[in-house]
């Protein structure tokens, strides 16, 4: 196998720069480990056989230092990319290239045979690809059944993952996943790639491993789903003899006997000493479990029949269950699409009533609606203004002209934050999905502010993504971000907002190894260093003393600890806290900081500040009292109206330079003075006759403007 040398700096370079003029970075949350070598590349190229003409399908392209190499060849290159923005860019920098299709898709769906059909090269298509370590062996499975497709397959995964698809019977590294490559393919290291060769640096070093894929499976059995079930099951208990596991793995020991004899295969043997032909044999000879688990053999990746003998993807399998008695809607889900929430159609009936009305009388008066938040939550004076960037993308596209304060505005009550101008009817329906998108957003956000301004400097993480629908997730932690959090735990909010997931670890981990000083062990062992150590010490013992176990364990490495449940406790966890603080001080671990989660508010949080150093806070933002805006009408073809309690005509709202107060008055009426600071508008041009007209800014800018106000309010 060829050794190769480190990074090139001027290519490391070139790919640093690439992802700074974009805005963009890494991420570790999709394995994103970009090549910078070019020898590498070049050998990788080269190992793949690429020839002119040749067709390769490449996944994970990133910043398009392989495909570029693969053009350069003469190749014709299908870039599969899940990141849009990095798929995005590598059209603009190489999509002019005729040899270069980019799809932006996730790779362990594309149904391959499908997309080149009946193409002349079906069949000797190859795979080149970088492949993100997260998704390797799924992935490789996948792609391992598509021999109708592809020749061979050139991917790049961990040295030890190649040790184990390589491996031989009787070693360590020989398992299940060994066997099912040998099931469909010829597998062999040709190239050994240091961790340095990527940017940015993974902890393990890289092999280029070769797939020839057989024409047919390396052995024929009668079910593929019992041949991997046995193979599961063999080493689901590595320690264990084969007959145990087998037992274990539902097969009646008189049966288990029978089978094993007759196969001239050893019960006192381990799974590992036995070749594939070996286990073929076996699964020939055993009968179908009493209790199949074909949805287990799909979900950990290994292949599973169908009554034709061919082999269900994921997909197959989920059209299948609908037919095995679980009841199935139109969607999976029961949230509202984006399309069916642009079209209007999430919008109370009264709305659709007032329009056939206003259309049938042939009503067309142009209007100017105002939304505005006439008072807060018991003990609230401000808001964090949210959700203006979800609004303008309702909006845009309709024949209305919109202004709004900018997203992250602190504000008061009475005061306008968007207004929306044009012909009633073109907008009517659109009221209460704007008010849904500002009212939850805005609360969620001002709950987040509110436990930061308490914190007072402390970091804390929105932890509460589990106490709302799933599909809620993204837009309550980029708010819970955009209101001051400084970390964000779920994986898609962190993704779309650019920032790496927060977490420490779930007391499951701890139940299931059933010790926390091993389970804090096994989390650093395993765990990307990146990652801080924060301990959870409330599961079984005095948290004073777990935490003393902890840090003699994990020494400069332990990062902080966590108490959790404190509701579960004795009440007085100021008390437990600072237990906890003075045996960790006395035996000189100063250093480890201490985390507290579970039930926390703004109220709590004060209270806590002199004993911790840092939240992790779940439904009390997640669950946040939403700011009741209402949207009323302020005009109707230039006459001032309104409904009682409000008050009619367009209005301004200005803030001081001076002072930072903010003043409503009449539109007409000149701009306000104040301290003599020159006041700034706040209603600002959003949306100009259907047409985005102002530059949003991403959350990480929104977040520091409102850290920034915090500073001028109080709670």
């Amino acid at each position: 196998m060829i050794q190769t040398p480190l990074s090139s700096p001027s290519l490391l370079s070139r790919t640093r720069a690439f992802l700074a003029s974009r805005g963009l970075r890494p991420r570790t949350a999709r394995g994103q480990h970009f090549l910078v070598d070019p020898r590498v590349r070049d050998a990788i190229v080269a190992a793949a056989g690429i020839t002119p003409g040749r067709m390769v399908v490449e996944i994970g392209p990133g910043t398009g230092v392989l495909t570029e190499a693969l053009l350069q060849a003469g190749a014709t290159v299908l870039a599969v990319e899940l990141d849009r923005d990095l798929a995005a860019a590598l059209t603009e920098t190489l999509g002019s290239h005729p040899g270069l299709t980019v799809r932006v898709a996730d790779a362990l769906r594309v149904d391959f045979a499908a997309h080149y059909g009946d193409h002349p090269e079906r069949g000797r298509i190859r795979v080149v690809a970088n492949i993100p370590y997260y998704i390797t062996t799924p992935l490789i499975l996948r792609l391992l059944r598509c021999r109708e497709v592809f020749e061979a397959l050139y991917l790049t995964v961990q040295r030890e993952v190649a040790e184990r698809i390589s491996a031989s019977p009787g070693g360590k590294a020989y398992g299940a996943l060994t066997l099912a490559c040998q099931y469909r393919a010829e597998a062999r290291p040709v190239l050994a790639i240091p961790r340095g060769a990527f940017y940015p640096t993974p902890e393990v070093d890289s092999t280029l491993l070769r797939f020839d894929l057989l024409d047919a499976p390396r052995v024929a059995v009668a079910s593929e789903a019992r041949l991997f079930a046995v193979i599961r099951a063999a080493f689901g208990q590595r320690r264990k003899t084969l007959r145990n596991t087998l037992l274990h793995g539902g097969w009646p020991a008189a049966v288990l006997d029978a089978a094993l004899e007759a196969c001239g295969i050893a019960g006192g043997r381990r799974g590992e000493t036995l070749a594939l032909e070996e286990f073929a044999r076996l699964s020939q000879a055993l009968p179908a479990r009493n209790t199949p688990d074909s949805d287990r053999d799909i979900r950990e990746g290994y292949p599973t029949a169908r009554a034709d003998g061919e082999t269900d993807s994921e997909s197959d399998f989920a059209v299948a269950r609908q037919g095995d008695g679980i009841a199935m809607t139109e969607r999976l889900f029961h949230t509202a699409k984006d399309e069916e929430i642009k079209a209007g159609q999430v919008t109370d009936v009264y709305f659709l009533r007032t329009l056939e009305i206003l259309k049938r009388q042939g009503v067309t008066k142009r209007a100017v609606a105002e939304v505005i938040l006439k008072s807060f939550p018991p003990g609230w004076s401000w808001g964090v203004l949210a959700g203006i960037e979800e609004a303008a993308a309702l909006l845009t596209g309709l024949p209305v002209t919109v202004h709004a304060f900018p997203e992250g505005t602190l504000f008061g009550a009475m005061q306008p934050v968007l207004m929306i101008e044009g012909r009633y009817i073109d907008f009517a329906h659109y009221e209460t999905a704007l008010l849904g998108l500002l009212c939850q957003a805005s609360g969620v956000a001002t709950k987040a502010a509110r436990c930061k301004k308490a914190a007072a400097g402390h970091p804390v993480v929105s932890f509460g993504a589990r106490r709302m629908h799933p599909a809620l997730a993204p837009m309550i932690e980029r708010n819970a971000y955009l209101g001051g959090c400084d970390g964000v735990a779920v994986v898609k909010s962190a993704e779309l907002i650019k920032v790496e997931p927060s977490g420490t670890m779930p007391h499951s981990l701890i139940l299931m190894l059933g010790d926390t000083v091993v389970a804090a062990k096994a989390f650093h062992e395993i765990i990307d260093r990146a990652v801080r150590r924060v301990v959870l010490i409330d599961t079984f013992g005095d948290e004073k003393m777990e935490a003393v176990r902890v840090a003699e364990a994990l020494g400069p490495d332990l990062y902080a600890v966590r108490l959790d449940t404190p509701a579960s406790r004795r009440g007085d966890l100021v008390g437990i806290l600072r237990e906890v603080r003075w045996e960790l001080d006395l035996r000189g671990f100063h250093h480890v900081r201490l985390f507290v989660s579970g039930g926390l508010d703004e109220d709590e949080i004060l209270r806590l500040n002199s004993v911790a150093d840092a939240y992790g806070v779940g439904t009390c933002i997640s669950n946040a009292p939403v700011l009741n805006f209402s949207m009323d009408i302020v005009e109707v073809d230039g006459v001032p109206v309104a409904k009682r309690g409000k008050l009619s005509g367009r209005k301004a709202v200005y803030r001081c330079a001076g002072c930072g107060r903010l003043q409503v008055v009449p539109a007409a009426v000149p701009r306000p003075d104040c301290c003599g600071g020159e006041p700034t508008s706040l209603l600002q041009p959003l949306v100009q006759d259907g047409r985005l007209v102002r530059t949003l800014p991403d959350v990480q800018a929104i977040r520091q403007q409102v850290l920034t106000a915090l500073d001028t309010v109080s709670l």
